[in-house]
């Protein structure tokens, strides 16, 4: 959010700046690796994070201090140093509940938030607590049709920036979570953390598979540190990806069965190549000019309908709303009608040898009284 940093008036100048817009619409966060924050004498974390929101929380925070972040610095701006970094990428520590994982619903949208960084194994307190909000979700499903999960590290994630990391990788392939989001029909799962954009068809397990969630890289937001702009190979379980823009995504929900994803590239006019030294040279520009940098003539002021769409897709709902559907014929009624079927075709049969043998028994006759019940036969029939 803010990359503060442990710089703690950045908090405030990032608390200004989004007030309009926060103050309007629900601002719903959940932690990265930059708002860790270790403090330098104690090891504490996520201390800012906790302070300076109120989001639903179940619980009172429990936290523990990291005996290996006491002593850390955060090496940027700054001259790097050696030893441990106070926002480090890849970390486990010790934050349950308060603003570290909760859940709310939105609509007909049951929105899930998780902690990349607190333990995840299966005897934790936040896989308990997922465990037991997906049970209880399934419960009211018909009510909140939609499950949308969002955390900071993506399970999927082509980039070279943040490959295999240890907390993601836990989380996904060995604790079982995106075993849950697959059972359990999420429909998107929502991530940041790699500073660029990619959207993945449904997926599970690295496989497309319809009935998977979608996930979305939407860690494109804006940063000092520049954009991750190297890619590998494009799996296929890949759907679209930009390492060179910034840009925002809207999520809208039509009804029980689809939802539309746009993303949005922030302003047309940027340069492609951003690399950390322009990242840092535009935000001292911005920062000594202010707005004013920034025309009215840009697609920055511009309604979201009238920005060109980059990126779009229909996200179908993994979960099917069952309503009741016609009412079928019993057993017994089919049964009765292949009964009377048969017992039609024997009647026909019987009443056609009784015609035969009539016929024969007449041959002197004229044949018109058996052409005659041959015709009414057929006008039965």
């Amino acid at each position: 959010m803010s990359y503060a940093d442990t710089d703690q008036k950045r908090w405030d100048s990032y608390g200004l700046t989004v007030e309009p817009l926060a103050s309007h619409l629900q601002w719903m966060v959940c932690p990265g690796n930059h708002e860790i924050e270790s403090d330098y004498y104690t090891g504490d974390n996520f201390v800012a994070y906790e302070a300076r929101f109120a989001m639903p929380a179940v619980q009172q925070p429990k936290t523990s201090p990291s005996q290996e972040q006491m002593g850390c610095k955060h090496p940027y701006p700054t001259t790097p140093h050696s030893g441990r970094d106070c926002t480090p990428s890849a970390f486990t520590g010790h934050y349950d509940w308060g603003n570290s994982f909760y859940a709310f619903d939105a609509g007909p949208a049951r929105v899930i938030s998780l902690n990349s960084y607190t333990y995840t194994h299966p005897s934790s307190e936040q896989y308990n607590w997922l465990k037991e909000e997906l049970e209880a979700l399934a419960h009211r499903r018909s009510q909140t049709p939609w499950l949308i999960i969002m955390m900071h590290c993506p399970f999927y994630n082509s980039n070279a920036a943040h490959q295999a990391e240890g907390q993601a990788s836990l989380m996904r392939d060995f604790h079982g979570f995106e075993d849950l989001f697959y059972k359990h029909k999420a429909a998107v799962v929502i991530n940041g953390h790699v500073h660029a954009y990619e959207r993945t068809h449904p997926v599970y397990q690295n496989a497309s598979q319809d009935g998977a969630p979608t996930y979305l890289c939407v860690g494109d937001g804006g940063n000092r540190e520049g954009h991750a702009k190297t890619y590998l190979e494009q799996p296929q379980w890949s759907a679209f990806r930009d390492g060179l823009s910034f840009g925002h995504g809207r999520l809208v929900i039509e009804n029980i069965s689809h939802m539309r994803w746009e993303w949005f590239r922030n302003d047309p006019t940027q340069s492609d190549l951003v690399d950390q030294a322009n990242a840092i040279r535009r935000a001292r520009q911005l920062a000594n000019a202010g707005a004013s940098t920034v025309t009215v003539e840009s697609g920055w002021y511009q309604p979201l309908k009238a920005r060109p769409v980059d990126d779009s897709v229909w996200i179908l709902n993994p979960y099917k709303h069952q309503e009741p559907g016609p009412p079928q014929r019993s057993p017994m009624n089919t049964s009765l009608v292949i009964i009377g079927v048969v017992s039609a075709v024997a009647v026909a049969l019987v009443s056609a040898i009784a015609v035969v043998h009539r016929c024969r028994r007449r041959r002197a006759e004229p044949h018109a009284e058996c052409v005659e019940s041959s015709a009414e036969m057929g006008s039965a029939r």
